[in-house]
């Protein structure tokens, strides 16, 4: 069996959940299947033009309620469809692979796989990351220069 380069493409955009025509609106339903045939939606905290986590049900779907996703990932315990997890970066992923992705959490747990900085601010600064948080809280969204007494220029 041979097939084209062009042809390969589209079975591959097609598998993705590319290809199929915009939905007028899109409900919970659409939502949660295109986070089923994608796995994971990458987190990331820049947001041009909108937070990363957004965007590739919106490349799927069309214009959405972004709060069916935040529903489903931090809303009410007992009604969320996905959980936050470091697969490759800090991403959300459907509650159905939790299970199969907790050896990997109890690896992490005993400091044989995962990042030493983020257990440092988990135990050993856990005092300045609380101060960062309780600053935050109280003052609303705030840059690094905002820490560093406007010394920082990188935003």
């Amino acid at each position: 069996m041979s097939i084209s380069n062009r042809e390969a493409r589209r079975i591959v955009l097609a598998a993705q959940g590319f290809g199929r025509s915009r939905l007028e609106c899109p409900s919970v339903r659409h939502l949660r299947g295109t986070a089923e045939r994608l796995n994971l939606f990458q987190i990331d905290s820049v947001n041009v033009p909108t937070r990363a986590h957004y965007l590739p049900a919106f490349s799927r779907l069309g214009g959405y309620d972004c709060a069916l996703l935040d529903g489903d990932a931090w809303g009410p315990t007992r009604q969320r469809r996905m959980f936050e997890h470091r697969a490759h970066e800090a991403s959300l992923l459907p509650l159905d692979l939790h299970p199969l992705l907790r050896w990997r959490m109890a690896r992490a747990e005993r400091d044989e796989i995962g990042s030493q900085g983020l257990r440092r601010f988990a135990l050993d600064l856990r005092p300045e990351a609380n101060a960062v948080l309780e600053r935050i809280t109280a003052e609303g969204p705030l840059t690094a220069a905002d820490f560093e007494n406007g010394l920082s220029r990188s935003g």
